[in-house]
């Protein structure tokens, strides 16, 4: 059985730890320095790698939680049903919002517990519901467009862990900094000479059933899904 190793490259100490341990136990593991040739294409060999895979360790740190590669990988695991162990480095992290669902450990010897399990049945569940999560599914289809509005999207994730009342779910969209935009009811701004092509972008997310048209007057306003919130709150 072969397990894949989501991770940062910052915690590549703690990760050698991990995979010495699969090691002594006889496993195999993908791990990108390890299994991708400089050249290769990073997104298909990952994919690959998760395809093939038993089951995936995803090692939660302050810098995964930043990584643009970990909710890709998770995304794509859950996808395909994989069985999903969270490692946090340290009990104070919260787990991001596309992992809240998925019980987790902080002791490598924890992580023999859950190979066992898949080495034995081939699969192994952590979640008690194979399910594909709502937001689960967002990360992995938020991680096809990241690329087309990066800036966009990080404005917004800044938004939503900088407002202290966790409720805001609405946006409106106007031409620049100097227009006055009066709202009795709280909500993010964006601004269309910050982001080019702003309109496209967000009806790209509206096709995707990430937002929600709530216009009711002249300023265009977005409700986003919750499950929007949840994978960008945890991205990149």
């Amino acid at each position: 059985m072969v397990v894949f190793i989501s991770y940062a490259h910052e915690d590549l100490a703690l990760v050698d730890k991990i995979c010495d341990q699969l090691a002594t136990a006889g496993l195999e593991y993908f791990l990108d320095k390890k299994d991708i040739s400089w050249g290769g294409r990073i997104s298909s060999s990952v994919q690959q790698g998760l395809e093939t895979a038993g089951g995936v360790v995803v090692v939660i740190s302050p810098a995964s939680v930043k990584s643009q590669w970990v909710p890709f990988e998770i995304g794509y695991a859950t996808a395909l049903r994989k069985p999903i162990l969270p490692f946090l480095t340290h009990p104070s992290i919260d787990l991001p919002g596309y992992l809240s669902d998925l019980r987790h450990i902080s002791d490598l010897d924890q992580i023999e517990t859950f190979l066992g399990q898949v080495s034995t049945t081939g699969q192994a569940s952590v979640t008690g519901d194979n399910k594909l999560s709502d937001a689960a599914s967002a990360v992995l289809r938020l991680s096809e467009i990241a690329p087309q509005m990066t800036d966009l999207l990080s404005e917004i994730r800044d938004d939503l862990r900088n407002d202290t009342t966790g409720l805001v779910m609405e946006f409106a969209i106007i031409g620049n900094r100097n227009i006055v935009f009066n709202s009795e009811k709280p909500r993010f701004v964006y601004h269309e000479s910050e982001h080019p092509n702003l309109q496209l972008k967000i009806d790209r997310l509206v096709d995707m059933g990430f937002v929600v048209d709530v216009t009711s007057g002249n300023t265009p306003i977005y409700r986003m899904t919750p499950a929007f919130v949840a994978a960008v709150r945890g991205s990149a």
